[in-house]
Formats: C-alpha cells, structure tokens, sequence
C-alpha cells in the first residue's frame, strides 16, 4: 500500500510539473530560460529520506518508465535517471545517520544536478539535443535547481513535522 501512495503522489507531481509548472514558471522567467521544479525528484528523495529500502529504485525505475511512455522521446532515459537518483539519494541517506536539513537540501541540490546531467548527455549523445553545456546550464539547470531547492527547504518543516506526528523516527 505504501509504494501505491508514493507512485501516486510521483505521477500527480510529474503531471503538475508537466502542466502547470511547464505553463506558469517559463512565464516568470526571461524568454530564454525553460526552468521549472522538479517536483518528482523532490518526492524521490523524501522517500528514500524517510524510508531505507532497495524496492524504491525498482519503484523509481517504473515512475520513470511511465514517464518515458507518456512524456518522453523514447523509452529508458527517465527510467534510467529515477533509477539513478533513487539508488544514490538511499546510499547517501545511509551514510548521514543525521538527517538534517541542511544534509536534505544539498542531496536534493545534487539529486537534480545529477538527474539534469544525465538527461542533458543522454540526449546528447544520442543527438536528440544540440546544446552546450553552458547553454543547457543558463536555459535549464540554474533555474530548476534554484526553484527545486527553494521547494524542497518549503516543504521539509511541515513533511518531518507531520511524519514525526505520526511516530516516524529520523535519527537512529
């Protein structure tokens, strides 16, 4: 029952960034920047902040592969990439036994730089895309990274409160 509420809440986040997000943030910002939270990378690493287990990358794996068939230009990148992030914000959780705020926030900032990364060389490589990195970092990535941190430092107080409300422990 859990992995159903994360899938859940991931593909509601993926459809809000998809929609929404695609249509209000590039608004806001200068017509050359595209920039817009990944909100789905957000709950990815709440999840394996909260929970401890090796069965979110197969659930991250799926999210992303759905992802692919609804969103994508062709199958495995965002499989991949969830994967990815899923399988290393649980080995850096693991490392910190405090799971401070400030160790959340820099994981999440690396979980995007990360996640940007690969979606940005896998599409290069596979000439998808024909943008430099400097390009690729002034049109998408300072401003993803800006407003996906800023989200995530919004919502950490309120989701460990409430989740130490209900008797879930952090520090060991």
């Amino acid at each position: 029952m859990y992995y159903l509420v994360v899938a859940a809440i991931m593909l509601f986040m993926i459809n809000i960034e998809a929609t929404i997000f695609s249509i209000i943030f590039p608004l806001m910002t200068s017509t050359n920047s595209f920039a817009v939270p990944n909100l789905a990378i957000i709950v990815l690493t709440f999840v394996c902040l909260i929970r401890d287990d090796k069965k979110i990358v197969i659930l991250a794996f799926v999210i992303g592969f759905f992802k692919d068939v609804v969103f994508g230009y062709y199958i495995g990148l965002y499989a991949f990439s969830y994967a990815f992030i899923a399988y290393w914000a649980n080995i850096t959780f693991r490392i910190f036994i405090d799971r401070h705020v400030v160790v959340f926030i820099v994981s999440v900032i690396l979980a995007m730089v990360s996640f940007e990364l690969l979606v940005w060389g896998i599409n290069t490589l596979f000439g998808i895309i024909d943008v430099s990195f400097m390009q690729a970092f002034d049109r998408y990535f300072w401003g993803s990274l800006l407003l996906g941190s800023s989200f995530a430092a919004i919502l950490y107080g309120p989701i460990i409160a409430m989740l130490e409300r209900r008797g879930v422990s952090f520090y060991e």
